[in-house]
């Protein structure tokens, strides 16, 4: 049983999350845990992520109703003819980057001959931005995540793809002279954990999915205003596994906040957001329509 769920609310939601319980997630417990959710009618049932969970199989296969994940493995299954749609956005620019163990290396087009340990959501994200900037897929091999700073070992040509806002801090990239890589740095401001649902079953669950996301906003609002409280208070209830301190728990949570829009409809797909969504889309071949749908747009 999750912690901190109030039970005495009347319509579940199944909420897949794209990785394991940390920082990435905060304000979304503390708007459970603060009865938030439960404001709103809902009960959310919160489902752990991690490096080889797809959040999109979750939904398809009906293990969940909303998921959070990454808009590149989104898109591509939508791009093959999933029943998938993105309705919220929760990073407004992109975390994602490479620490690689060569300080030397400072592009991407310089990973050529590297091992790269990518979670599998990311796959495709990292495939792209590597064609981009002209390496030979070949030429990189892409092996199963790993985030020990023991996999970076000197001599080794060897780069670990993940959120900025975690990483770096995990391997402790500034004290041992490692290279940290943005993935695309010419797509900065490209969305990430992108908020995803069954495109068929968006005017079921409209209602649902709005108290959601404004729930979301006001636990996420909470959490921006006292960073250091809420990765505390969880320590023993959602970070019970985490072997990650308290204090890095909270660095962590402040570095996420400048990727984010924290307020009122800080989650909505605007204008902003579906134009970013549409770079994603157009990777594909296909339009922003296609992959998205406004929540707040279609009443």
């Amino acid at each position: 049983m999750q912690p901190g769920t109030n039970h005495h609310t009347s319509r579940l939601l199944r909420f897949q999350t794209g990785w394991t319980w940390d920082a990435e997630f905060v304000g979304f417990f503390v708007a459970d845990a603060q009865g938030i959710y439960a404001s709103e009618g809902l009960r959310v049932e919160f489902i752990e992520g991690g490096p080889s969970i797809s959040p999109e199989a979750a939904l398809l296969e009906d293990r969940a109703d909303v998921a959070i994940t990454v808009p590149d493995s989104t898109v591509e299954l939508i791009a093959s003819g999933a029943d998938l749609a993105i309705v919220g956005v929760q990073y407004k620019s992109d975390p994602l980057c490479v620490v690689a163990s060569e300080s030397t290396a400072t592009s991407l087009a310089d990973l050529a001959d590297f091992t790269l340990h990518v979670p599998n959501v990311s796959r495709a994200r990292l495939t792209r931005a590597l064609a981009r900037a002209g390496v030979a897929l070949a030429s990189v091999r892409i092996e199963d995540y790993e985030s020990r700073p023991a996999v970076l070992d000197e001599g080794r040509r060897v780069g670990i793809v993940g959120y900025q806002t975690t990483l770096v801090d995990d391997l402790g990239a500034l004290e041992n002279n490692l290279a940290i890589i943005d993935l695309d740095p010419d797509d900065s401001r490209l969305p990430q954990n992108t908020i995803v649902v069954r495109r068929s079953r968006i005017n079921t669950l409209s209602d649902d999915l709005k108290a959601f996301l404004r729930a979301s906003e006001r636990g996420w609002e909470l959490n921006a205003a006292e960073p250091a409280r809420f990765p505390a208070e969880f320590r023993q209830s959602w970070y019970a596994n985490q072997t990650r301190s308290v204090e890095m728990e909270i660095s962590h949570n402040r570095n996420q906040l400048a990727f984010m829009r924290i307020g009122e409809r800080g989650f909505d797909l605007d204008d902003d957001a579906m134009l970013a969504v549409s770079r994603v889309a157009r990777a594909y071949g296909l339009s922003a329509g296609a992959v998205a749908y406004s929540l707040q747009s279609n009443p």
